[in-house]
C-alpha cells in the first residue's frame, strides 16, 4: 500500500505487457496506458479523472518530455498540475507507477531515479521458453499441451525464427490441425 514505483526493464517478449496486465486485473483502481500513445495533457486528465491506485505504463521509453515531466510530479510528490489561461487546478494522488520498457537508455535520469525498484528481466532459457510456450499456448491459445510443448522446442531450435513467444504463438495460430510435419514446415 505504500507509494513505491517499479521499473521493468527486458527484452521485446519477457511477458512485461502480460505482467502489467495482470496487475491490472488485480487492482481495480489501475489506469493503463502505452507510452508510444499518450500525452501529457491525456495524461493528466486520465490521472485527474480516474484517481488510479495504480498507473501501468506500457512502453514508457516511448513517452515524450512533456509526459515525463507529469510524471516527474507525480511519482516525486503525487501532486498532479494543469495550468491553463486564467485556470489552475492541481490534485494530490497516492498512486503508484509500473512502467515497462525494452531499454531505459533513453529514459531521463530524473526519471529513473524516481523508479524505487529497477528490475531487469532476463532472457529466457531454452527449458524456461519451452515452458512458457507450453502454459502460454496450452491456456491462452487451446493447443493441446503436448504440441504447444512441441511449437515451443521448434521455435527455439529454429535458425529462421527468432527465440519469441509471440512467434510461437503465430506458428499456433496458423495450424489447422496440430501434426509434426505442418509444425516443421
Amino acid at each position: 500500500k505504500k507509494r513505491l514505483h517499479f521499473l521493468l526493464e527486458g527484452s521485446p517478449a519477457t511477458a512485461k505487457s502480460l505482467f502489467m496486465l495482470c496487475i491490472q486485473q488485480a487492482f481495480p483502481q489501475t489506469y493503463y496506458a502505452t507510452g508510444s500513445r499518450t500525452t501529457a495533457p491525456g495524461l493528466t486528465d486520465a490521472l485527474k479523472t480516474s484517481e488510479p491506485e495504480v498507473l501501468l505504463l506500457d512502453e514508457i521509453e516511448k513517452c515524450d518530455m512533456q509526459s515525463y515531466a507529469v510524471l516527474l510530479s507525480l511519482m516525486e510528490s503525487g501532486v498532479v498540475v494543469e495550468t491553463k489561461h486564467r485556470r489552475h487546478t492541481s490534485i494530490r494522488l497516492n498512486t503508484i507507477v509500473i512502467g515497462s520498457c525494452n531499454s531505459s537508455h533513453r529514459l531521463p535520469p530524473e526519471l529513473l531515479s524516481r523508479f524505487d525498484f529497477h528490475l531487469q528481466l532476463k532472457a529466457y532459457s531454452k527449458d524456461e521458453f519451452i515452458q512458457v510456450c507450453t502454459d502460454y499456448l496450452s491456456r491462452s491459445e487451446n493447443v493441446p499441451t503436448g504440441w504447444a510443448e512441441y511449437i515451443g522446442k521448434r521455435v527455439w531450435d529454429s535458425p529462421n525464427i527468432p527465440s519469441d513467444i509471440r512467434k510461437a504463438r503465430g506458428v499456433a495460430r496458423i495450424l489447422d490441425i496440430y501434426d509434426q510435419k505442418a509444425i516443421d514446415l
